[in-house]
């Protein structure tokens, strides 16, 4: 497995943004396509690849010099639970803190806020909704 930074408008983008439509967005209804992804021209994209496919990302959206947040993080069912998700968040982290990034934050669905506790992530607020599902604030400090 390979950790990789994803340029915007890559193949490799183009295959992040199927599994992000498959994964995210479909069984919700909704449709990434329809989004304005020409703002992600200036967000930081993460994978990691297994024999040249795609097989978790994350995207990192710079909210100032010194805060990343995170958010459409996902790992292929067939991996789950084989600490990819760990590791892709890690290696994230770990190259945006050398570009001085020392706050990350995301908006955790209600039903993986564990996995990002044992990460080192904290719980912030309320629980609310987005993209009508149950979801809270979690951030990280380095």
């Amino acid at each position: 497995m390979q950790f990789c930074q994803i340029e915007f408008g890559s193949e490799l983008y183009q295959q992040e943004c199927r599994i992000r439509n498959e994964i995210l967005r479909q069984p919700l209804g909704m449709n990434l396509y329809a989004e304005n992804l020409d703002l992600e021209a200036n967000y930081y994209h993460f994978g990691i690849i297994k024999q040249e496919t795609l097989i978790s990302c994350a995207i990192g959206v710079p909210l100032n010099n010194q805060t990343i947040k995170f958010r459409q993080i996902l790992v292929i069912s067939p991996w789950q639970r084989q600490g990819i998700g760990s590791m892709i968040m890690n290696r994230a982290e770990e190259f945006l803190q050398q570009l001085n990034f020392s706050q990350f934050e995301l908006n955790a669905r209600k039903s993986a806020i564990d996995f990002y506790r044992k990460i080192g992530y904290q719980t912030v607020g309320v629980e609310f909704l987005e993209i009508n599902l149950p979801h809270i604030k979690m951030v990280k400090h380095t």
